[in-house]
């Protein structure tokens, strides 16, 4: 049932019957006064209304085109490690590990070890610019890196400005 009833400031009210259960099972029947913003004259929703549809819109279309993240891609993402950490001999009383761990959000983990125990754990960011790979680990006292990364024989080599191998990619 439903009905409408237009009040004398000109606004119109619906009166809808609706059917609801209770937790006893039982059907209850409720009268619900809906108030709705109805021009007298013309029947049809105001401008406010149509409004708040054309936001709802505009909103929804911002919010899907706005949420892709670029890909990427860069050869150094992954595991690296110092090639001198891998050498276990009788000699090497103290082996070291040295690891960096690059991700995608151009961040990535350091982890350095010292008799096989970890000894310094730590986030650094990364940038590459110019060829160059510039590492930096804010919050601690490690100085920053540069790199640059070679592909060889070997496999991929991340090496100092001097030419020095830092890492081997794993």
């Amino acid at each position: 049932m439903e009905k409408e009833y237009v009040n004398e400031n000109g606004t119109s009210t619906k009166i809808v019957q609706l059917n609801y259960r209770t937790s006893d099972f039982g059907n209850r029947k409720r009268l619900l006064y809906v108030p709705e913003i109805i021009d007298p004259k013309s029947k049809k929703p105001t401008a406010l209304k149509k409004l708040f549809s054309f936001l709802a819109i505009i909103g929804i279309i911002l919010a899907s085109n706005c949420s892709q993240i670029p890909e990427n891609n860069d050869p150094v993402i992954g595991v690296w490690a110092n090639p001198l950490s891998t050498a276990t001999s009788e000699t090497d009383k103290n082996p070291s590990r040295q690891e960096w761990i690059f991700n995608d959000a151009f961040l990535g983990r350091y982890h350095s070890y010292e008799n096989m125990v970890l000894a310094v754990k730590t986030d650094f960011k990364w940038v590459h610019e110019n060829g160059m790979y510039i590492i930096t680990y804010p919050g601690t006292d490690i100085p920053d890196q540069s790199v640059i990364l070679q592909e060889s024989q070997e496999g991929s080599l991340l090496r100092d400005p001097s030419g020095n191998v830092v890492a081997v990619k794993e």
